[in-house]
């Protein structure tokens, strides 16, 4: 299919020659994206960005539907495709099965030429780019205060930026400081805290928080309950109104239904999964789904995926349903991006698209990971992580659950590493028969905003005040 002509022109920006505009190569991208995703989203991701587009809406419908794309999203069934440009956001003529159709018209040049489209495309942005940095260069050198040393200087930092499309985003201290003023105060007066908390008061004053745009991994040996920590933090949340989404890589969202079902009616979860139902459990199970069912905590389940799926499921969610929280267990299920990598890279190839998730859509992200082998029998630290290294660098926090012995309530959540606040150890204490976790300390018996998270283990175990 070829492109057709009669689009809405966009509104230039800025003037330039109309050599350094091509709306034709712009549409093409997307046609050939829309036509054959397959071959057409790899081009692109590499070569071009939104940015690089003049029509900037067309660079966020190309943006978006390769992620739509990578996240197995069928881009050309339309109506799927319009209900999920509809729900990142997106609006405009495109938005409809009419905008479509005028997009594409009956030839295939789009799909075969979709690497001279893409190259054309960052071609002519990088020099609209040269004509501003010559405007500049010009304005510069015009007031005669510059010394020619320091122009060169500056010419030659912006052009280096130009060849590998970065960007000068450098900000005086002082400015950086009223933003980060201005943050605090419009999160005060909207009532928002600026960081999420765990649910558990002792680790929240250690600095165990969530804020957005923020990594932290926690993680623990096998069957330590890393997955019923995470998900009692994203309970926790949702219980408040903030929508959380969880995916779960490993396990189908009916066991996490389950356990979670499990745990608001006081039944036994191990107890239902050996067919140890009867009728009131099947009612206290229905009164536990009618009191919590509605909070918006959202599970999504695909099973093994690339980082690339995950961002784009995220990104959907964050743009339909404004997710507060993103939680992915499990690292160590997550697919590389490239079968050959060594485990080591692909692992740090993981943890920074993760990492990049947060950063972009400004949510915080819990990652649940698995420890190694060699954690057995000792206290774990940062060694016990496979790709440790690349984990340590990516993760703005790192949190491991820790229990002598396997049976034992006495838990410890052991903070390693806290790019915000300090490193230690908090006591916690695991309520087997409610699959929980809950905070013991003095501080919060003596509250009566707490006092009923210990009451059932106090009672039954003969808890030493």
């Amino acid at each position: 299919m070829a492109i057709a002509t009669n689009l809405t022109a966009p509104k230039r920006v800025e003037a330039f020659p109309d050599a350094l505009y091509d709306q034709r190569a712009e549409t093409a991208t997307l046609a050939s994206l829309l036509l054959d995703p397959h071959s057409a989203a790899p081009i692109l991701s590499k070569l071009v960005t939104a940015n690089d587009y003049n029509d900037s809406d067309l660079g966020k419908f190309v943006a978006a539907t390769i992620q739509l794309h990578q996240a197995g999203r069928p881009v050309r069934d339309p109506i799927v495709l319009l209900a999920d440009w509809q729900a990142m956001g997106l609006t405009g003529e495109l938005t409809t099965q009419a905008g479509i159709a005028r997009l594409l018209v009956n030839d295939s040049s789009s799909v075969s030429h979709t690497t001279y489209y893409a190259e054309r495309v960052r071609d002519l942005s990088r020099l609209r780019k040269i004509v501003v940095l010559a405007r500049q260069l010009e304005a510069k050198a015009a007031t005669g205060k510059e010394q020619p040393e320091d122009l060169v200087g500056w010419m030659d930092s912006q052009a280096l930026g130009i060849r590998h499309s970065a960007t000068n985003d450098c900000q005086l201290i002082g400015e950086v400081m009223s933003t980060v003023i201005d943050d605090y105060e419009a999160k005060m007066i909207a009532g928002e805290k600026p960081a999420l908390m765990s649910g558990f008061p002792r680790a929240d004053e250690n600095g165990f928080v969530f804020s957005p745009g923020e990594l932290t991994v926690l993680a623990a040996r096998t069957s330590m309950g890393k997955t019923t920590m995470a998900t009692q933090i994203g309970m926790y949340h949702a219980a408040k109104g903030r929508s959380v989404m969880m995916a779960t890589l490993e396990m189908k969202s009916t066991e996490v239904a389950s356990r979670l079902l499990a745990v608001a009616s006081g039944n036994n979860h191990q107890a239902l999964r050996l067919g140890r139902v009867d009728e009131i459990a099947i009612k206290q199970m229905r009164d536990a789904r009618a009191a919590i069912g509605s909070i918006p905590f959202r599970l999504w389940s695909p099973g093994r995926v690339k980082v690339g799926q995950i961002h784009a499921a995220a990104s959907l969610a964050k743009a339909s349903s404004k997710i507060e929280l993103l939680i992915v267990d499990l690292l160590n299920v997550v697919k590389p991006d490239e079968s050959k990598d060594a485990e080591h890279v692909a692992l740090g190839k993981i943890t920074k698209g993760i990492r990049d998730i947060a950063q972009q859509l400004q949510i915080p992200v819990i990652l649940v990971a698995q420890l190694s082998r060699g954690a057995e029998g000792e206290p774990p630290g940062l060694k016990h992580l496979k790709g440790s290294g690349e984990i340590e660098q990516d993760a703005d926090v790192i949190a491991f659950i820790h229990s002598k012995k396997r049976a034992s309530p006495d838990v410890e959540l052991i903070i390693a590493k806290n790019r915000f606040g300090t490193i230690g150890s908090v006591p916690l204490k695991f309520i087997a028969n409610e699959t929980r976790f809950a905070d013991p300390s003095a501080e919060v018996r003596a509250s009566s905003n707490y006092r009923s998270e210990f009451d059932s283990y106090n009672n039954s175990k003969g808890f030493d005040e």
